[in-house]
């Protein structure tokens, strides 16, 4: 039998001696050079979260105005005139973003986890199963803070930043939703090519098709 050693060996009987000084050299020649030793550590670790420092990963999805930026990076832009499925679990049922657009630039977000319905109407009252409240409001499944008309929203793995007068809305997901949402943000599955994937699971190229499918009431329109 022939063995094949990495590195050359006079004798089984002692370490071989190895210069490492031109494969620290090698090394150097990949990482860059920066003036800054802080702007390295932020390339290297870009969150401060520890449980994003390995996959799954959290995906980021956003709503600016009418143009959609998905989980996986796809930009399209459409003309809401219904409410809309922006995004949700549909394996665990845990979440569904739902956007209603109301005309003349105004918006009504809703968000329904399992047992609790949160409404933010355009002027920034909020509702919960129908009752108005304030913020900070938490109960077992969400919790809201705001700052003037923006707010958070945190509920099981997910997070919305809602901003009325900007007209942005983002919302964060943890990586354990990785390929089980679907909406108007896309599949989260790391692949942009299915993004544009209708509620009856059928991929197009068209935007028309694909938005319509995810309309929450048809007759609106």
């Amino acid at each position: 039998m022939d063995t094949y050693l990495p590195v050359a060996m006079p004798s089984l009987r002692e370490l071989p001696k190895i210069s490492v000084t031109k494969y620290v050299n090698r090394l150097h020649s990949y990482v860059p050079k920066y003036s800054n030793k802080w702007g390295s550590l932020s390339e290297y670790i870009p969150d401060s979260d520890v449980s994003n420092w390995i996959p799954p990963f959290r995906a980021v999805a956003t709503l600016n105005g009418n143009r959609v930026t998905t989980f996986d990076g796809e930009e399209y832009a459409f003309s809401g005139k219904c409410s809309y499925v922006l995004a949700r679990d549909y394996t665990d049922g845990n979440f569904s973003v739902i956007m209603n657009f109301l005309g003349k630039d105004k918006q009504q977000l809703i968000i329904m986890t399992a047992n609790q319905k949160l409404q933010i109407a355009p002027n920034g009252k909020l509702r919960v199963d129908g009752k108005i409240i304030s913020t900070p409001y938490r109960s077992g499944e969400l919790s809201v803070v705001s700052e003037e008309q923006s707010f958070n929203v945190y509920g099981r793995g997910f997070t919305v930043n809602y901003n009325i007068p900007r007209d942005q809305l983002k919302l964060v997901v943890s990586g354990w939703y990785h390929g089980k949402v679907g909406g108007l943000f896309g599949t989260n599955n790391n692949e942009v090519y299915d993004d544009m994937m209708t509620s009856s699971r059928r991929t197009v190229n068209d935007v028309d098709p694909f938005v319509n499918s995810w309309e929450v009431d048809s007759k609106c329109r």
